[in-house]
């Protein structure tokens, strides 16, 4: 769920993303190319940036992602090849979906899951 949507006094639309942890990525990684194998802030704001041009049919003139601990903002505007591999990312897991392929793959959250004693990616790891 998008946080905010500002519309700037020149009649752009920002988008805001709250940030409450201690993670934080610098300026250049939000204006980095997308990875294909990591879900997240740059590859979440490009899709709030599609889908506000979806359901609005406007497009924002950037994206920003405000740190409250550090009570820092970083913007950047979104690179078509950016929109494109979002585009693509978000196609193939809608695939897989309709395919009913769920391959588990290890992340930065496995060490809160609940799930931990079924998942294969998980029991992987211990061998």
């Amino acid at each position: 769920k998008i946080d905010r949507i500002d519309r700037l006094p020149d009649g752009e639309w920002e988008i805001i993303d709250y940030k409450a942890g201690k993670r934080k990525i610098e300026q250049v990684g939000l204006e980095a190319d997308l990875n294909p194998l990591e879900i997240d802030e740059n590859f979440q704001l490009s899709l709030y940036y599609l889908g506000c041009k979806e359901k609005f049919k406007k497009v924002p003139g950037k994206v920003s992602l405000y740190y409250l601990k550090y009570n820092q903002k970083i913007s950047a505007a979104r690179r078509p090849e950016q929109l494109r591999d979002v585009e693509r990312i978000v196609g193939q897991v809608a695939s897989q979906i309709r395919e009913k392929k769920f391959e588990a793959k290890k992340g930065p959250l496995c060490p809160w899951c609940g799930h931990k004693e079924i998942c294969p990616a998980f029991k992987e790891s211990l061998l």
